[in-house]
C-alpha cells in the first residue's frame, strides 16, 4: 500500500500570516518527502480561509523543487475553472518540470460559494455532462501528438495540440468517486477516455462500512468495463491523526469540528462566509467525538495500525492520509513523523 499526505491549506489560523501560512506547508512536504510518504497531495480553492489555494500549480511546482522523490499532487483540481486545452497543457508542462511526478485528481467542485460568485453555476445535469467531455477531450489531446479537433457541447475547436507534449504516457488522472454511484460512472468514464481506472474516494465521517460498499463498486464497475484489478488504482483520502496515545489523539477535535462543519456546509450550499472568512456554526445530525474517533484514522500508531490493516485488507492501493485539518503545524509535524516511523513500516 503506498501511502500520501493531504495538506488541504486550511489558513484557520491567522496568528500566521500568509507567507508563515505557506511557509508551513512547504515544510511539512518537505519532512513528508524524507520520511518516505510517497505522495503530498494539495488542494484546489478560491475565496475563503477554509483553503486558502488559489493555485495549485505554483504550491505543486515549489514543493517539487524542494522535494527528491515525493509525487505531488492536486486534489481536487476542479474543471469548471479551465478550458480542457489549457489546463492540459499546463499538467503536460508540469508533467516535463517534475520529471512525471505530478497527479491530479479530477473533480466537479464543492463549494457553490465560489461557482456563484465566479459566475460558474450549472445544473447537476449539465455539470456532470460538463465534467464527461472536459476529461474526454483532456485525455484526447494527451494521447494524441498531432493537431485535434473537437466538436462536442461545451468545446469547439479544429486545430489543437497541446505544447510541450507530455512525458508520461497516460495522463496522470486519479477521477474522483465519492459515492458508490459515482464511482462507477468515474470508472466507465476512464474505459471511454482510454485511461486507467484510478479513483480516489473521500468517505470523510462515514464509517469503514461504506468504504468496503465504494470499493465493492469500483471492483464491479472494473469488471463491466473489462478491465482487470491490476490496471487500476484505488485510493482513499481520509482523516487522519497520530498521538502517543489514544486519549491526546482527541486533542486535534476542536479543529476536526471546524473542518467537517466547513465541508458540510460546502457539499450543502450553506456556507457562512464574511470577509472570506468562513464560520464554523453547528450543522444538522454532528457525529459525536466517538464516532469520529472510530470511523477516522485517529489513535495511538497501535489504534492506526490496527485500522489501517482493515485497508490494506480490502485491497487499497494508495491511503492518502488527510493531515493537515487546521491544527498547529508543530501537531501536523509530529503525526506525520509519528506516522511514518511508527505505522508506515507495517505495510511496506
Amino acid at each position: 500500500m503506498e501511502f500520501g499526505v493531504f495538506l488541504a491549506g486550511h489558513w484557520m489560523d491567522k496568528s500566521r500570516n500568509a507567507n508563515q501560512f505557506y511557509a508551513d506547508l512547504v515544510e511539512q512536504a518537505v519532512f513528508a518527502d524524507k520520511l518516505g510518504y510517497d505522495q503530498v497531495w494539495i488542494a484546489e480553492h478560491y475565496l475563503v480561509d477554509y483553503i486558502a489555494v488559489p493555485d495549485p500549480f505554483q504550491l505543486a511546482l515549489l514543493i517539487a523543487e524542494r522535494t527528491q522523490q515525493i509525487k505531488v499532487g492536486t486534489a481536487v483540481i476542479i474543471l469548471r475553472n479551465y478550458h480542457p486545452i489549457k489546463l492540459a497543457a499546463q499538467i503536460s508542462m508540469i508533467d516535463v518540470l517534475t520529471n512525471k511526478r505530478f497527479v491530479a485528481a479530477l473533480g466537479r467542485g464543492a463549494s457553490g460559494h465560489e461557482l456563484r460568485q465566479m459566475e460558474l453555476e450549472m445544473s447537476q445535469q449539465d455539470s456532470r455532462a460538463f465534467y464527461h467531455e472536459h476529461v474526454q477531450v483532456m485525455c484526447e489531446l494527451w494521447h494524441s501528438r498531432q493537431s485535434v479537433a473537437h466538436e462536442g457541447r461545451f468545446f469547439n475547436f479544429d486545430n489543437s495540440c497541446i505544447m510541450p507534449p507530455p512525458l508520461s504516457e497516460h495522463p496522470p488522472f486519479y477521477l474522483v468517486g465519492l459515492s458508490p454511484r459515482s464511482i462507477r460512472m468515474s470508472v466507465h468514464q476512464c474505459k471511454q477516455a482510454g485511461i486507467p481506472p484510478n479513483i480516489i474516494c473521500s468517505p470523510f465521517r462515514e464509517p469503514f462500512s461504506h468504504v468496503e460498499t465504494c470499493h465493492q463498486a469500483y471492483s464491479e464497475a472494473l469488471s463491466e468495463c473489462g478491465f482487470s484489478r491490476e490496471q487500476g488504482r484505488f485510493a482513499i483520502n481520509r482523516s487522519t491523526y497520530v498521538a502517543d496515545t489514544d486519549e491526546q489523539a482527541l486533542q486535534v477535535m476542536p479543529t476536526v469540528y471546524d473542518m467537517h462543519r466547513g465541508l458540510v456546509r460546502m457539499l450543502s450550499n450553506q456556507e457562512i462566509i464574511r470577509d472570506g472568512i468562513m464560520h464554523y456554526d453547528p450543522v444538522d445530525d454532528e457525529p459525536s467525538e466517538q464516532e469520529i474517533f472510530d470511523n477516522c484514522v485517529f489513535g495511538s500508531p497501535a489504534t492506526v495500525r490496527d485500522k489501517l490493516a482493515e485497508y490494506q485488507s480490502l485491497g487499497v492501493n494508495h491511503f492518502s492520509a488527510y493531515m493537515n485539518m487546521g491544527q498547529s503545524h508543530d501537531m501536523v509535524m509530529g503525526s506525520l513523523e509519528r506516522f511514518a516511523k511508527d505505522v508506515m513500516p507495517a505495510f511496506r
